[in-house]
């Protein structure tokens, strides 16, 4: 029986060499190595690089984000006082920072690591392309949040500034923080982070002696460093990248 399937297989190879046209898969084996000589020849521009990479990302996050920020502006234009503007726009801001782990989670949640870090560009230069084009567009939906609550709910820059921006900062840097560890359930420790980190935020808010006794040149002073440390988380996620995914 054994040997009957081994003469089945040899005449049917035969048969396929037979079938083969030699001179086709040359010509085929030529316009693949044109092809690819071609491309490293004129590889894409980083804005063409950045198109690409646009899509690639999921939109319903960026919807997501604008319809949270439509409801805290509902919210905020029904508070009724300015201590309760304070505990929503601390809880908005971190739950439009929240919305960024699915996405920057996606390549690790679906074991792409090693396959984008073989591509043209490497592993760092795609992740930042993707941090870059959610940050501007974070940018727009803030500034253009920022600028209907001015005009409409009459909220200061100060107050922007301190009771958005700040707890924005902070749990976005979480994220960050923990998109370079190396434990395969950090996005889930990165999205409890953020929720823990929201508590105690509204906590300290809702707290008018704790609150009321900070002076504005802390609040400065915590705003700065919110930017510094998130700065520094990303770019530290991005040595991540490059050391251990690159190949």
């Amino acid at each position: 029986m054994e040997k009957k399937y081994e003469t089945k297989i040899k005449d049917y190879t035969k048969d396929i060499e037979q079938n083969i046209n030699q001179e086709a898969v040359l010509q085929t084996i030529k316009k693949c190595k044109e092809t690819f000589v071609q491309a490293e020849d004129y590889p894409l521009s980083y804005m063409e690089f950045l198109y690409d990479q646009m899509q690639f990302i999921q939109k319903r996050w960026w919807i997501l984000q604008g319809c949270l920020l439509a409801v805290l502006w509902i919210f905020l234009n029904d508070a009724a006082d300015i201590y309760e503007m304070q505990r929503l726009m601390g809880a908005g801001a971190c739950l439009f920072a929240i919305f960024l782990v699915p996405e920057i989670w996606k390549n690790r949640r679906n074991q792409a690591m090693e396959i984008e870090g073989a591509a043209y560009y490497s592993l760092r230069q795609v992740c930042m392309a993707r941090i870059l084009l959610f940050g501007f567009m974070d940018l727009l939906i803030v500034t253009a949040f920022a600028v209907s609550v001015a005009f409409t709910v009459r909220v200061s820059a100060q107050m922007f500034a301190v009771n958005f921006m700040i707890p924005f900062n902070v749990t976005g840097a979480i994220c960050f923080r923990f998109l370079y560890c190396k434990r395969s359930e950090s996005e889930y420790l990165a999205a409890a982070g953020c929720f823990l980190f929201m508590i105690l935020w509204v906590f300290i808010i809702s707290r008018e002696e704790i609150y009321c006794k900070i002076s504005g040149a802390v609040w400065c002073a915590a705003l700065i460093l919110s930017i510094m440390y998130l700065i520094y988380v990303v770019k530290r996620s991005q040595s991540f990248y490059g050391k251990i995914y690159e190949v």
